[in-house]
This record gives structure tokens, sequence and C-alpha cells, in this order.
């Protein structure tokens, strides 16, 4: 990948590095290639860049089952959305993805950052140098995150075996490191967030910066891909600890200081022309799940012609688009579910009841009652479908929800007089790797 992670320093590292640096440092360094981050400033001026550290691909909430498109929505479509979409085998038809390389420019500043905090430079003395080295650490989990979420297969017992990313800890472009195992890459996360966590700050000077309720969220988060409901409950719950509060839908939209109470960390989706446009609506019988006494389905759409609806943007971010980061409200979420599938269904339902009741009109909700595990498992399911609609979760929980036959789901899409239809566990549920990087690597490509 040397092409590759030249091209990403070369657009990514000095460009950001100019914005970091005072006059006198660029009067004392002519050269680029001497451009080095030695100051702490410098390297969070680097991890501050929202514009690149606070993306997220987007492309796997068109090929989940969210969304409904107008046929004129579908047409205006891009090649790899509409690709995306109907899940064709060829998605990037030889071109390259945002959906790959934001995670890696992403992974590669948080390794420029650790180097250098690591390394010889005096930064690591200096006040705050812990909490950079953890927020690098997070983003690189992150950024890996993303890539596991479609460039690879969903966490299962053949994960030993099966291909995962190439992993880079090194700001080292020169590195050419193979796919490994899934394994090692969920390993190298939750290696990452558990050492950040113990770095990180409970509050941040901006949401976003990663902070130790975020490490937690995303740990959280993980292990319920993973299927370690332990450890998921575990982390969900240190996380509460900390951040617990809920947004009450009642109350006026979002009247705080930083926004929605419930954002743990801000981030937005690649800006993709599906994301925009009034014709993209949301699935109709996804729309109509909701109790016109459920405070979210005003929140969460905005009216279009035809009697359909578009997810509304801003919700839960500031001014970077449709939110896709951690919320405390998934985080109870998290724990509901885990405890419902450890066999502890009163408290699951319990966790369930706190959430749903802050987002229905007052006086008008009415508690969820299980007759047994599988009908509460059935019930949270349902609810953090609706609840965490267009955040970009939903693909990873199809993917994991598949492999149980109780749980799994098929999609079904429609495109003028095409029908579409995607079983579980399909080998579509992998995305290809863009060509070039296969080319310029020699990397495995994936199977579809």
């Amino acid at each position: 990948m040397k092409r590759t992670f030249l091209s990403l320093f070369a657009v990514t590292i000095i460009p950001l590095f100019f914005c970091a640096c005072d006059k006198d440092f660029l009067d004392k360094k002519q050269s680029a290639s001497l451009l080095v981050p030695t100051k702490l400033s410098e390297f969070q001026s680097l991890l501050d860049n929202t514009s690149l550290m606070n993306k997220s691909p987007g492309l796997q909430l068109l090929a989940g089952d969210e969304l409904s498109p107008a046929d004129n929505g579908y047409a205006a479509y891009k090649p790899e959305e509409k690709n995306s979409y109907i899940w064709a085998k060829d998605i990037f038809e030889g071109k390259a993805s945002s959906d790959w390389t934001y995670p890696y420019q992403i992974i590669l500043v948080a390794n420029v950052v650790l180097d250098g905090l690591n390394g010889s430079s005096s930064a690591a003395a200096e006040t705050g140098a812990k909490d950079a080295e953890g927020q690098a650490l997070f983003f690189r989990a992150l950024g890996y995150f993303y890539l596991s979420q479609k460039f690879v297969k969903g966490y299962s017992g053949t994960a030993d075996t099966d291909f995962g990313v190439p992993i880079n800890l090194s700001s080292d472009v020169n590195l050419r490191p193979g796919r490994g195992t899934l394994s090692q890459l969920y390993g190298q996360m939750t290696d990452d967030l558990k050492k950040s966590a113990l770095m990180l700050p409970v509050e941040g000077l901006a949401t976003g910066r990663p902070t130790r309720p975020a490490a937690l969220a995303m740990l959280s988060r993980i292990y319920l891909l993973m299927g370690d409901y332990n450890l998921s409950l575990d982390y969900a719950q240190e996380c509460l600890k900390l951040k617990s509060k809920l947004y009450d839908f009642n109350l006026p939209p979002f009247q705080t200081p930083k926004g929605n109470v419930e954002v743990l960390f801000n981030t937005g989706m690649v800006s993709y022309t599906f994301l925009n446009s009034t014709l993209n609506f949301v699935d109709q019988q996804l729309y109509n799940s909701y109790a016109d006494d459920d405070l979210r389905k005003t929140y969460y759409f905005l009216a279009r012609t035809g009697g359909r609806y578009t997810a509304r943007g801003l919700i839960y971010s500031s001014n970077i688009g449709l939110f896709s980061g951690l919320a405390v409200d998934e985080v109870y979420f998290n724990r509901s579910e885990s405890l419902i599938r450890l066999g502890r269904v009163d408290e699951g339902i319990k966790v369930l009841n706190d959430v749903l009741i802050t987002r229905w009109k007052t006086g008008k909700y009415v508690p969820v009652f299980a007759t047994d595990q599988g009908d509460a498992l059935k019930k949270v399911l349902i609810e953090r479908k609706k609840e965490l609609l267009m955040r970009g979760l939903r693909w990873g929980d199809i993917r994991r929800l598949n492999l149980n036959p109780e749980t799994a789901v098929t999609v079904t899409k429609k495109v003028g007089s095409a029908n579409y239809v995607l079983l579980p566990n399909s080998q579509l549920y992998v995305f290809p790797i863009p060509d070039q990087e296969v080319v310029l690597s020699g990397i495995e490509q994936n199977v579809r």
C-alpha cells in the first residue's frame, strides 16, 4: 500500500500541518520533508480537524433497509450509490471510494500523533499529552471500526480465519501489511479503545473530541457486534455511570450549550448525493411503525410530497451532517439487549421502558411487557431500529442478526420494475475492496 499511504500523507498530513504550525516554525522549516510535528499543539491540531477526523462512511446506509427512494431519486444517485443500494457485485467500478480512503486517512493521522508522542518529541512531556494520545488511540480504533463494517465479514466463530483489513500501527508510509484475520482486527480495535479509556477525560472541550464515555460506548458497541454480551453490558454500564442523561422529547428541541445532552461523540457522514435528496425517502413501513404519540415521528422525519418522508438531519449533530456518532440512547439499547440475551429479561425491559418514556408524549406511553426472552428480544430489536434511525448502524445490526435464524433479516428492494433480494449471510454483505487498492498492495479481494 506504499503509493496509497504516500498519497494520503501528501493530501492529509502536510496541508493540516501547515494550519497547525505557527509562523516562526514555518520560517525555520522551509522543506515539506521537514514538516514533522513536534509540539503538542501541532499534534492536537491534527486531531481537531473535524472535516476529516469526524467524518464517517455512509454507503452502508444505502445497502440497509431504512431507505426506499423514488425511482427518479435513485436515478440521480452516483454509480457507487446506485450499486450499493442494489448490492451490485462491482460497486466502485474501478474507482476509489471515500468509504475506504477516509478511514485510512483517519488512521494515518492517529499514527502520526502516536509515533510523535511516543518517540523523541518533547511533546510527550507537555501537559495534556496523555489526553492527546488517548484521542489518537480512539480515532485509530474508529477508523478500523468503519472498515470492519463493510470490507470484512461480520464477526463470528470463524473470525480466526476470516480476512481482516490491512492494519498499520505506524506512520511509516512504506509498510505493506497484509489483511490479517478478523479476530486480529477486532482485537486491535478493542485494545486501542481500552487504552484510550484510561487516558481520556470524562468531559471534553467539544463533542468532536473523544472522551472516556465515548471510548466505553465504542467498546460496548463492538462487543455487541462480536456477540459478547457480558462485555457489551459491562462497558455500557461503565459508560452510563459517567454519562446517563436522556433527552426528554417533550422539551423544546435541544436547548443545551453543546446541543443534545445525549451526544457522547459527534461525527457526521461523508456527503453523498443521496443524503441531500428530497426524494430519498425513509422506508414507508418503517415510518408507519412509529405510533402517533411517539415523538420520534416528529423529530426524526420531514414530510415530502406524495405522503412520503425523508430523515431529518441535525437531530443529534451540530453542523457536520447526518449524525453517525455515539450517543447515550445507543448505550441504553446495548445494555437492554445484552441483559435480555443474558436471561435478565425484566431488567432489560425496564431499561427499554426508561428510554421510550422519554420519547413519547407525556402521559401517553404504555410500558412494554414481554412474555418471555424471545418476545423481549424481538421488542428491543424493533425499538433499536426505530431509535437509531439513519445513524449508519443498521447494516452492522443486520449482519450480526443474520447469524441466528430466529433474528435473520431478508432485505427486499424495488427499483422500477426490478426486484432485488438480499438473503441472510449472503456474500454481498461484504463490500469489495476498491480495485486500485488490490492492484497497488496485492491484498486479497473479497469474494462476492
